[in-house]
């Protein structure tokens, strides 16, 4: 298992922070961090992560395939660059969760964001695994699921996602075509029930500040940080591209 974050040359400067949030959250991890990017950047410099390089901005799918193709880890965790980790990672149902995909090889895939109370009535879910009296992940019904194919943060069997992806597709199409590509495929989908095992805050959406996440990181970090000047120089105009 490897722990690996997305990114690209246009949000790259999301990774000093990432890192920082990671660090502070899941200091105990098990896994080290390797980080897809495009090119160096001066603001990469001197972090103590292994980066992969795929050259100038090419579409998600492309560089993650890249990666996958070459890594020798069977399973990782998959985080984009804006998932940060204000709150601590419980790292027991992490291994736990691992522990599932190593010992029971038709898994494909974990989500790890929980579904709300209002989608957990059966129609999204074909059975449920019990730890105790407590539910802990449900396998999604391929039939009706929407977003089976979900970028949010969530442990692959490394051949399985690479079977789903498609070179030259951003994020948004790899999830809705993606979709429909796991809906006719053959490893298990699960996700996790009510425990959130990575709470995390999206930082952006659509290219600028996702509503309160630059209140929220102002107060976690103070305003002047290099963290916040490096994002505010990032967002001060909507990003467009990349993905």
């Amino acid at each position: 298992m490897k722990v690996v974050c997305v990114t690209c040359d246009l949000y790259s400067k999301l990774i000093p922070g990432f890192c920082h949030f990671l660090e502070e959250g899941w200091p105990g991890r098990p896994w080290e961090l390797e980080i897809v990017a495009g090119t160096e950047q001066p603001w990469l410099d001197g972090l103590p992560y292994k980066f992969w390089f795929y050259g100038p901005d090419k579409l998600w799918a492309s560089n993650v395939l890249a990666y996958l193709r070459q890594t020798d880890a069977r399973t990782v965790v998959l985080l984009l660059d804006d998932y940060y980790l204000l709150d601590p990672v419980d790292n027991a149902l992490m291994v736990e969760l691992a522990a599932m995909m190593r010992d029971d090889e038709s898994i494909g895939y974990i989500n790890l964001r929980p579904w709300t109370d209002d989608l957990l009535d059966g129609r999204q879910w074909q059975e449920w695994q019990q730890i105790g009296d407590r539910p802990l992940v449900g396998e999604y019904d391929k039939a009706t699921a929407e977003y089976l194919l979900s970028l949010q943060p969530g442990m692959w069997d490394v051949e399985y996602l690479i079977s789903l992806l498609v070179e030259g597709e951003d994020h948004w199409t790899v999830e809705r075509k993606g979709t429909e590509r796991a809906r006719r495929s053959g490893k298990r989908m699960l996700g996790v029930v009510r425990d959130f095992p990575a709470p995390y805050l999206n930082v952006t959406r659509y290219g600028v500040y996702r509503d309160g996440s630059r209140g929220i990181l102002a107060g976690r970090l103070g305003e002047g940080h290099e963290i916040l000047a490096l994002l505010d120089d990032m967002l001060k105009e909507r990003i467009r591209g990349c993905w």
